[in-house]
């Protein structure tokens, strides 16, 4: 998973170029899940897309990218620096059209089914002055 995070966030170079965002990325190398490489590629490039996306509306920012290995699952965080999102969006945020982050209005309800499709969740944060997370946690392979 952590190969396929980098080459997302790395076909998305020049979309984050053209949205004025600045990438920092910090990807722990393994992390092996079992699933739909498509699915999944489908669900990382959702998240990021909704994150350029908002970031666009607000002039540009930052992106940042962590996957963490742990023990027993996979956690991937996608914050951006766009507008923050209120109490009432937050909650909806996976709704279909509740995002006006997304020009589609379906990137995020996308991901967080390709993700419980394969036994993770997905959860959003905004804090109150910038910005929004996704976090992603997938179960690792065992064996």
């Amino acid at each position: 998973f952590s190969a396929l995070v980098e080459e997302v966030a790395a076909s998305f170079g020049a979309v984050f170029a053209e949205a004025g965002a600045k990438i920092d990325i910090l990807v722990a190398p393994g992390g092996t899940i079992q699933g739909d490489r498509t699915k999944l590629w489908e669900a990382v490039s959702a998240v990021l897309q909704s994150a350029v996306d908002a970031m666009k509306t607000g002039g540009g920012g930052e992106l940042r990218i962590r996957l963490a290995v742990e023990r027993r699952e996979i956690r991937l965080a996608i914050r951006d620096s766009g507008p923050a999102l209120d109490a009432e969006r937050l909650r909806n945020v996976f709704e279909p059209y509740a995002q006006a982050r997304d020009q589609e209005g379906f990137g995020l309800t996308v991901a967080k089914t390709i993700v419980e499709g394969h036994g993770g969740r997905v959860e959003a944060a905004s804090p109150p002055d910038r910005g929004c997370e996704v976090l992603i946690v997938l179960p690792r392979r065992r064996g």
